[in-house]
């Protein structure tokens, strides 16, 4: 995502990417999904149509803010694993190690330890959005 270049390029924080992210991107599918099943309910509770309206535009604000945090996260976190492994491979280092957040996911305790050449590593993490591994140098 060429924001997230840019945006790491300035210096940017999260909050700032995250900012120039949602001005280009959407509710995802599931987002919009819950958002027609707020509108919904509240028709069904006989809600007035300003509060509904009201209601849908804060609670789609709200998932557009986290969508947009979470894309920056991941793509920061991406940029930060092909960097180190960038330059990994510049100092001649051939193995890395999978480090996993103590409370990580299943994907991800599944891979926490495990050993992968550098073109084997590329592109593994993040292996989520909101992944929060790392690669490290390999033991040995």
């Amino acid at each position: 995502m060429a924001i997230i270049g840019d945006e790491i390029a300035q210096g940017s924080t999260l909050q700032q990417m995250a900012k120039q992210i949602r001005n280009t991107v959407g509710l995802n599918a599931r987002q919009q999904a819950a958002l027609h099943a707020l509108e919904a309910r509240m028709h069904a509770a006989a809600i007035e149509a300003a509060a509904i309206q009201k209601a849908m535009e804060r609670y789609a604000n709200k998932a557009l803010r986290y969508r947009a945090m979470m894309i920056a996260r991941t793509e920061t976190a991406r940029a930060l694993s092909a960097g180190t492994l960038d330059a990994y491979g510049r100092a001649g280092i051939h193995k890395v190690q999978w480090i996993a957040d103590p409370d990580a996911c299943d994907i991800c305790r599944d891979n926490n330890g495990n050993i992968y050449t550098i073109a084997e590593a590329e592109a593994l993490i993040p292996a989520h959005p909101l992944c929060e591994c790392v690669f490290v140098i390999a033991p040995g």
